[in-house]
């Protein structure tokens, strides 16, 4: 999920932000000491000689700042590791005890960036001149962490307004959420019975109340939802944008003119065959319940029939074969998951963050996922999605700059993320891998590319829905969903509003991440096809597979930019191409 700087080069797919900072500071300075005290110091005299630059190269200021910047994070970089470990521990076991591990562990790295000395010995070598531009990125996001920690305000710029009372934190409102149990008729039931309700039951009262059940948790974080929403565009503006949204959009290497032209084209572009295809999906909808279009509520949807191949597939697939099957994929393809520093927590319990995510915590070595699988189709594509994640991680070279051990961008590892989620479907492979009907396979994959349509749909009325949402959340937030839903996607709003947009884990945890799936999704056609003309046929039969992708992709982290690599890895720059072949072929 997403790859980000400013909380550690932590890759669990979620950022920390400058209001998180705040939070992490309540801490008091005796327990920052107590939890800082068995992990290594730094000071301002711990500085060796960079031995192994080039001296025509670089500067001498250049050098010198390398071999400050690397000592530093030398010991950055194992307090960061002690924090990705409690951020893991968090979302694996949602305590108070781990939540406050958690906040102890962020404050205790946050403490190196409060060392004036250290900042301005910073400060010293960018006023002498750094001309490197990837050198200039690094000192860039060394001075905002120490900007964040110290206070300090440039000139031209203005700190936030502080609202009065306690501030809300995501990992506050994570808290309630992880820990919320959904209730029918007073029953607590997990979302795997809500989710067997809405394959399964014909029973509309008890449909509905799955449905209203599976956004429970929504309302009870709605208010602080809102709340941190508020606290977010108070530090954009601060840093001159107008929403926290803005500010997000051109952290992604992107800006809302970009993104927004981009999805009125693929809208465009999509939006014949969606209708095609949402009409005669709705009109099963009323046929199995005797309905009127009309009255189709949100509800009537996900009902299987005898017919459905999701249905179908689902048999294929147990709690048991899910981590063999992925293993023997990736195996064949060069990645041996079960020989790699790779940890998996995949299966539901109490107080587990009930989604999925891979956390990067050490580049090259130590990659983690976390999911929540039930042994059907679905769990099958999150396993090798994440797992997608956790190779990439696992492939970036410690040996880096420290703020080099990340993927190039949020967006390049969620391509590679999709495609190798998509590939059993696109190559065919489930029939060797667990037995699948070929004709079975082939329907599939059919059902993927037509799906694009709706996830092209669906992506721009995210993107639409959290644009909107920081420019005034002061607004009526679970109206707006229901009308852009029935704006963008064509869908009914329920008969009572509640605040299915809460439980949208990005809007938590990635503001402004969402519309990165949807830029993703294009990059991985692009890559597959560069790489199936690379290797002479199917990526999953060849162990050649992991060498493409290392060469080309992996082996560079974050020193390259996410345009640079695109070029190496396909020969051409980043185009929706690739992606509208697949929507032409179910048009014609």
């Amino acid at each position: 999920m997403v790859n980000g700087i400013s909380g550690g080069n932590n890759q669990i797919h979620k950022i920390y932000k400058k209001e998180e900072v705040s939070a992490s500071q309540a801490v008091t300075n005796t327990q920052e000491q107590k939890d800082a005290s068995s992990l290594p110091a730094f000071n301002s005299a711990y500085v060796t000689p960079f031995i192994n630059v080039p001296q025509t190269q670089y500067t001498q200021n250049e050098r010198d700042f390398m071999a400050y910047r690397d000592k530093f994070c030398e010991v950055l970089s194992t307090y960061n590791t002690e924090y990705n470990k409690a951020d893991w521990e968090f979302y694996i076991n949602s305590t108070p005890e781990n939540a406050n591990t958690l906040r102890l562990t962020y404050s205790a790295m946050n403490s190196l960036f409060r060392d004036r000395e250290v900042y301005k010995k910073f400060v010293d070598f960018e006023q002498k001149g750094i001309n490197d531009e990837h050198l200039q990125s690094h000192m860039e996001q060394l001075l905002s962490r120490f900007e964040d920690a110290l206070g300090i305000v440039k000139p031209g710029e203005t700190t936030p307004v502080v609202q009065r009372g306690k501030r809300v934190t995501t990992d506050e409102i994570s808290q309630i959420f992880n820990g919320y149990k959904p209730q029918i008729d007073g029953k607590t039931v997990t979302q795997k019975e809500i989710k067997d309700i809405k394959k399964n039951s014909t029973d509309i009262e008890l449909r509905k109340k799955a449905y209203y059940a599976e956004f429970q948790a929504g309302d009870a974080i709605a208010d602080k939802m809102i709340q941190l929403v508020k606290q977010r565009n108070e530090t954009a503006k601060a840093n001159g944008y107008d929403n926290y949204y803005q500010m997000m959009l051109e952290q992604y290497g992107t800006s809302e003119e970009q993104l927004f032209a981009l999805l009125d084209d693929l809208n465009e572009k999509s939006d014949a065959i969606y209708q095609k295809m949402a009409k005669e999906s709705d009109k099963k909808v009323c046929e199995k319940f005797g309905i009127t279009q009309d009255e189709i509520r949100p509800y009537h949807y996900g009902l299987q029939g005898a017919e459905s191949i999701s249905k179908k597939a689902d048999e294929f697939f147990t709690t048991d074969n899910l981590v063999p099957v992925a293993t023997e994929m990736y195996t064949k393809m060069g990645w041996p998951l079960d020989k790699m520093p790779i940890e998996m927590d995949l299966f539901p319990r109490d107080n587990k963050n009930g989604h999925g995510f891979c956390f990067q915590i050490e580049a090259g070595k130590d990659a983690r996922i976390l999911a929540n699988l039930y042994g059907d189709e679905g769990s099958m594509e999150t396993l090798l999605h994440e797992s997608g994640h956790a190779v990439y991680d696992i492939g970036i070279p410690s040996s880096l700059a420290y703020f080099d051990r990340n993927p190039a961008s949020s967006v390049m590892t969620e391509s590679v993320a999709m495609l190798m989620e998509t590939l059993p479907l696109r190559e065919g492979t489930y029939t060797e891998l667990v037995g699948m009907p070929k004709e079975l396979n082939d329907k599939l994959e059919k059902s993927r590319v037509e799906g694009l349509t709706s996830f092209v749909k669906s992506y721009i009325f995210y993107s639409q829905f959290e644009k909107q949402l920081y420019e005034n959340p002061d607004q009526d937030i679970a109206k707006l969903w229901y009308d852009l839903k029935q704006e963008y996607l064509g869908k009914n709003p329920p008969e009572e509003l509640h605040n299915e947009w809460a439980t949208v884990p990005h809007f938590l945890t990635h503001p402004g991440y969402l519309q990165n799936y949807l830029r993703a999704e294009v990059m991985a056609a692009q890559i597959y096809d560069a790489a199936h003309e690379k290797l002479g046929g199917n990526l999953s039969e060849t162990t050649d597979t992991a060498k493409f992708f290392q060469e080309n992709i992996f082996q560079y982290g974050s020193s390259k930019s996410e345009d640079e690599i695109m070029k190496i890895a396909t020969g051409k720059e980043l185009s929706a191409e690739a992606f509208c072949k697949q929507l032409e072929k179910i048009q014609s």
